[in-house]
């Protein structure tokens, strides 16, 4: 009797830890990463302007970096390694400016693209147990938020990808 009680006892504990996990630390968690990687964005963001003022990459033209992550040495950030549960990466398109343009590509060459803006995704590196929402940061400051089921974004959304189902953060 005395085994069967305390198998029921370990039991009850062992889902009571489990629902502790799943209802109240995990999403804590969930919560903490992501808005360390929307502070991360705008740490991003102040890199760039830095970069660009301070003209780093010494071509004497007030442009951003767009090639990667790892150019602007932001503390603890490298390209591929996640920072908190997120992954970041440069937007091949980034133009926020208007968000019914479709970028084509073939249409900017590489120094116009610099000129004119950056932008950054960050993507949970595990999705539903490190985060669930991408978020979107372009030159503006416009943080765009959304559960694309961990999937990384690569352009800023156009017409082809409807701002609808993106939430502006405030």
């Amino acid at each position: 009797m005395k085994i069967v009680a305390a198998t029921l006892l370990a039991a009850a504990l062992a889902v009571a830890a489990a629902v502790l996990y799943f209802a109240v630390l995990r999403p804590r968690a969930i919560r903490e990463n992501e808005a360390a990687a929307v502070a991360t964005l705008e740490t991003l963001r102040e890199a760039q302007l830095r970069f660009r003022v301070q003209d780093r990459d010494g071509n004497k033209i007030n442009d951003f970096w767009t090639a990667d992550i790892a150019g602007l040495d932001v503390p603890g950030l490298t390209d591929g390694r996640p920072l908190r549960g997120y992954l970041f990466i440069p937007l091949l398109d980034h133009d926020c400016s208007t968000a019914n343009d479709i970028i084509d590509p073939r249409m900017i060459s590489y120094l116009d693209d610099r000129l004119s803006g950056f932008g950054f995704c960050a993507y949970p590196a595990d999705y539903g147990r490190t985060g669930k929402t991408t978020f979107l940061l372009c030159e503006h400051g416009d943080i765009l938020r959304l559960d694309s089921g961990g999937r990384p974004v690569t352009r800023w959304p156009g017409s082809a990808c409807p701002q609808l189902m993106w939430q502006k953060l405030d």
